[in-house]
C-alpha cells in the first residue's frame, strides 16, 4: 500500500506542473524573451515582449513597472515591431546592479472583445545575468578627463530641438500677426480652424520633402501633429511623448483607425529624429498622409459627439 500511494504521490507531482502551464497558455499573457549572454552595469538591454490570445480584444501598450526596485531603469517608451503576427514591443532596460536580476513588472492592459479590460502580465520571468565593468581580481584606475563630446565647433546636436520647439511658436506669432493686421483693417477674419491649419502645414512640408533633410521635415510634422491635437482636444499635447499621446488616444476612446494613424506617423517621425533612422521620400509623404487621415477622422468624429451633446442640452432644456 506504501509503495502504491508513493506511486500515485509521484504521478501526481509530474502532471500537476504540465496541467497548469496547460492552463496557463490558454488565456492571453505576455511572452517575454531577453537577450543570451551577460551585459555589464549600464548596458541597454533589449526585452522582446509578445502578446499571445486575446482574439478578438484589443492590446494597449507595454508598462513597465519599477516600483521600488533599484535594480533596474527604463531608456525611453517601449517600441512596437511592425509586420508580427501577435502585438508586440521592445523595452529597453538598463541594469543598475551586478548579479542575477529578475526582469522588473511587465504588464498590457486588453480590453476583450465583450468590453472588459484585463491587466495581462508575463506568463515567465526570465533572468539577466549582468557583470560588473570592472576588471575581475584588479583595481581599476580612471581614465582622464577628456573634452566634452561636442564641446567645440557650432552646436549641430541642438538644431532639431531647437526647431521642434520653434516651429510651433512661429506659427502662433504668424496667425496671431496676421489676425491683428486684419482687425485694425477693419476685418475680423476668424482663425484657421485645427483642421485647415493641420492641412496647410502638412501641404508645405510636402513641398519640402526630397529637399530638405528628412529630420527637419519629421520635427515639423510632429510638431504639426500635436498643435493639431492640443487645439482639437484642448489637452496639453504639446508638453506629452509620443507614448502619452498614444495612452491619450486610447483613454480618449478615439477610433481604432484614429490611434493607428496617429501610432504611424509618430513612429515614423521619433525614428527619424531619434534613432536616425534613414526614410525615403515615400515614406515621408506616406507619414504626412497618415497625419491627415488621422486628423479627418478624429474631426468627423468629435464633431458627431459634439452635434450629439448639444441635442441633448437643447432637449434637457425644452423638458
Amino acid at each position: 500500500m506504501r509503495a502504491e500511494a508513493r506511486g500515485i504521490a509521484l504521478l501526481l507531482a509530474t502532471l500537476l506542473p504540465a496541467v497548469a502551464g496547460a492552463a496557463a497558455g490558454s488565456g492571453p499573457q505576455l511572452q517575454v524573451a531577453v537577450p543570451p549572454g551577460p551585459v555589464a552595469v549600464g548596458d541597454r538591454v533589449p526585452v522582446r515582449v509578445e502578446a499571445v490570445g486575446g482574439a478578438g480584444g484589443q492590446w494597449g501598450d507595454v508598462e513597465t513597472e519599477l516600483g521600488n526596485d533599484d535594480n533596474w531603469a527604463v531608456a525611453g517608451s517601449p517600441r512596437t515591431v511592425p509586420q508580427v503576427a501577435n502585438p508586440t514591443w521592445v523595452v529597453e532596460l538598463v541594469p543598475l546592479q551586478v548579479g542575477k536580476l529578475s526582469l522588473p513588472r511587465l504588464h498590457a492592459v486588453l480590453r476583450a472583445a465583450d468590453g472588459s479590460r484585463h491587466d495581462v502580465t508575463a506568463a515567465t520571468e526570465p533572468t539577466v545575468t549582468v557583470a560588473s565593468v570592472l576588471p575581475p581580481g584588479k583595481q581599476a584606475k580612471p581614465a582622464p578627463l577628456t573634452p566634452p563630446i561636442g564641446a567645440r565647433g557650432f552646436p549641430w546636436e541642438w538644431v532639431g530641438p531647437g526647431l521642434f520647439l520653434l516651429v510651433p511658436v512661429v506659427v502662433l506669432l504668424v496667425l496671431w500677426l496676421r489676425r491683428r493686421r486684419r482687425r485694425e483693417g477693419g476685418l475680423d477674419v476668424p482663425v484657421m480652424s485645427p483642421l485647415d491649419e493641420l492641412m496647410a502645414l502638412v501641404g508645405e512640408l510636402r513641398g519640402r520633402v526630397g529637399r530638405d533633410p528628412a529630420e527637419l521635415v519629421c520635427d515639423r510634422l510632429a510638431a504639426a501633429v500635436r498643435r493639431y491635437l492640443a487645439r482639437r482636444s484642448g489637452q496639453p499635447v504639446l508638453e506629452m511623448t509620443s507614448f502619452e499621446v498614444r495612452r491619450l488616444a486610447r483613454q480618449s476612446a478615439w477610433p481604432a483607425g484614429v490611434q493607428a494613424a496617429i501610432g504611424e506617423a509618430m513612429t515614423l517621425a521619433d525614428g527619424v529624429r531619434f534613432a536616425r533612422r534613414p526614410a525615403a521620400d515615400k515614406e515621408l509623404g506616406r507619414g504626412l498622409d497618415r497625419a491627415v487621415e488621422a486628423a479627418r477622422e478624429l474631426d468627423g468624429h468629435l464633431r458627431t459627439l459634439e452635434q450629439a451633446a448639444g441635442e441633448a442640452e437643447m432637449r434637457e432644456a425644452s423638458a
